[in-house]
């Protein structure tokens, strides 16, 4: 599983108007609109949810795959141009592993591109000679633009492909063994990894490539290990307390630093209506309301939320010399807030059912 947090460089980029914060793991940040409320999916880190068809990994409609290629190579050189994903695997959007190509440059890396333009054309090279050879009764969508491809273009690929021949195809060791010309990479009919690299003679013994469907039950699973732990308990900002079901680390400003026999009153006692309860660097809550369940097991608190929501509901109890701070759920309405805290409190709820209970 990947760490979120472990990173070694952080960029700032502008994508699509919006502004992002980008990390050398491929993670990114989507700051809220100046003047504006933060949306659901502000001001937090995620590697982004993949995308069931395509197979990226997406953020509210944008592929991050292009937010990391713009922070970390730049704009690309033409509006037409797509990142590539070296590898091949799209959920990896480390920097390294992305890089701008044009279109052309992008369908000659890959061998079924490569063998569909070969069955149009003749051949790759009678292409790239002359992309207007391109036969007329070529329509699918992805390939018909091709015919508008220039000599220029032509050029400047083949002098990508060149490059990349060789990096991938060193001066051989001895004088007898031939190197490798690009023609016996992008010309050859042998199965291509996808990135350049030509498979040797032995290549049907090289591990199999996992399938979508082994990639999707991966990323799936690490999604959901990754949830997990951001929601376990563990130390928040503040020394004595706790935190179950936060994702962000935050700071309880109230929580006593000392305490008598009664450590869940002497917190009462300083839950004020109005003071910080919580705070993290995304936000910042005051209390609304807070008291002692029944059974003298914890204190239930309701607060104002800055999201989509507008109350949240928070139980503490008092565990092995720590305060723990529960973060039971949110609510749109006051009246839901209402009818969960006094639930929470043991005590009855005489006002019927509110919008929470069907959401």
């Amino acid at each position: 599983m990947v760490d979120i947090n472990k990173f070694s460089q952080e960029l700032v980029c502008k994508f699509k108007d919006r502004t992002y914060s980008v990390r050398d793991n491929g993670s990114v940040y989507r700051h809220q609109k100046e003047g504006s409320r933060p949306a659901p999916l502000d001001n937090k880190w995620t590697f982004g949810k993949k995308d069931a068809v395509t197979g990226y990994m997406m953020l509210a409609g944008v592929r991050v795959h292009q937010i990391v290629a713009t922070a970390f190579h730049g704009v690309p050189e033409y509006p037409t141009m797509v990142v590539d994903h070296i590898d091949t695997n799209r959920c990896n959007n480390r920097p390294e592993n992305l890089r701008w190509l044009t279109r052309l440059e992008n369908v000659l890396n890959n061998p079924y591109t490569r063998s569909r333009i070969a069955f149009l054309c003749g051949s790759v090279e009678a292409f790239l000679k002359d992309p207007s050879i391109l036969r007329e009764t070529a329509s699918e969508p992805n390939t018909s633009w091709m015919r508008t491809v220039s000599k220029e273009e032509v050029a400047r690929c083949l002098k990508w492909l060149d490059k990349w021949n060789k990096e991938d195809n060193p001066t051989p060791k001895s004088s007898s063994e031939p190197k490798k010309g690009i023609g016996d990479w992008i010309y050859t009919d042998k199965p291509n990894d996808g990135f350049g690299q030509s498979w040797d003679s032995d290549w049907e013994s090289r591990e199999p490539r996992k399938s979508y469907a082994q990639q999707r039950a991966e990323i799936e699973a690490e999604t959901i290990r990754y949830e997990e732990e951001q929601l376990a308990l563990k130390d928040s900002l503040t020394p004595g307390a706790k935190q179950l079901h936060w994702k962000t680390p935050t700071e309880f400003p109230l929580c006593p630093q000392t305490h008598t026999d009664t450590p869940l009153q002497d917190y009462l006692n300083t839950l004020v209506k109005g003071q910080t309860f919580c705070k993290s660097q995304y936000y910042h809550s005051e209390v609304v309301k807070a008291e002692i369940a029944k059974n003298g097991q914890h204190l239930a608190v309701i607060t104002p939320t800055s999201g989509v929501t507008n109350f949240a509901l928070t139980e503490i109890r008092y565990e092995n010399g720590f305060y723990i701070h529960e973060s039971i759920r949110t609510f749109f309405s006051e009246e839901g807030a209402e009818k969960y805290y006094t639930l929470s409190l043991g005590k009855e709820w005489t006002g019927g059912d509110v919008m929470e209970d069907f959401c």
